[in-house]
């Protein structure tokens, strides 16, 4: 190896990372080496990051997983529509409090996973390959605007190198809500939608992260925690209702014990 390259490399990883990763002191940036199991080789990550394939390098971390998310919002998409001039980023911290509805979300910082959200499946090689210096591919999550049907939202069980087919289906959430809470306002039902949306959109990823939750159960209706449990990864949303005034219970946690080791991206 070329010491002058090693001493670079180790230098840029005690920079970016500090004293905050376990990690921190294994980093040794050779080439071949994928320290915190995401797919992109240490080398990589302390030269600068990923580049995509538009050749934007996006800043990346060695000590810590780093996942890309493409959201890909219909062309029709009520998204657009509500969180108007604001970006739709799922996981950024963002809080929905006001009647009916009141929670907090701080996206996967707590799965250990640093998500990097783009907006376009053109920012990427083709079937979702992130970058030319690895065949490890991006998690692809669509927004459809159909009705037919009474799903909400699904996404294959896996890591993001698996099948693609991750989907969020907003107009039938706002229907359910608007036909479910007639007697909230509009407003107060457009803050549940936003809430809503903005956790479908968190576990549905979730089960392409590893996969979560990371135990079958058949009466869970699959790889979920109990409806209420309080987990993102729960079986479904819970709510009350009131002479047609909702009350909902919308989870942002993830479940500590279990969902961070359990994430995966190989």
């Amino acid at each position: 190896m070329n010491k002058k390259w090693f001493v670079i490399c180790t230098a840029i990883a005690a920079l970016a990372l500090g004293a905050t990763s376990a990690l921190a002191d294994t980093i040794t940036c050779p080439l071949g080496v994928d320290t915190d199991g995401d797919g992109f080789d240490d080398a990589m990550e302390c030269a600068g990051g990923v580049t995509l394939g538009t050749g934007t390098i996006v800043p990346t971390d060695p000590a810590r997983k780093d996942v890309f998310v493409i959201v890909s919002l219909a062309s029709n998409s009520l998204i657009q529509q509500v969180f108007a001039g604001t970006p739709f980023n799922p996981f950024a911290p963002a809080s929905y409090v006001g009647a009916g509805v009141n929670v907090a979300f701080n996206g996967a910082t707590d799965l250990g996973v640093n998500v990097h959200v783009l907006g376009n499946s053109d920012d990427v090689l083709p079937d979702r390959q992130v970058t030319a210096g690895s065949s490890q591919k991006a998690v692809r999550i669509v927004e459809s605007t159909d009705v037919n049907g009474t799903i909400l939202g699904n996404c294959q069980w896996g890591t993001p190198d698996g099948l693609d087919g991750c989907a969020v289906y907003t107009l039938r959430i706002k229907n359910f809500i608007d036909t479910t809470c007639p007697g909230n306002t509009p407003d107060e039902r457009t803050f549940m939608f936003k809430a809503y949306v903005t956790q479908s959109f968190l576990h549905e990823t979730g089960h392409s992260l590893g996969g979560l939750a990371s135990v079958y159960n058949s009466r869970t209706g699959g790889y979920h925690y109990k409806s209420g449990s309080g987990f993102v990864m729960e079986q479904s949303v819970t709510y009350s209702n009131k002479g047609g005034r909702c009350t909902w219970y919308i989870s942002p946690s993830w479940n500590l014990t279990a969902d961070p080791q359990s994430v995966r991206l190989q």
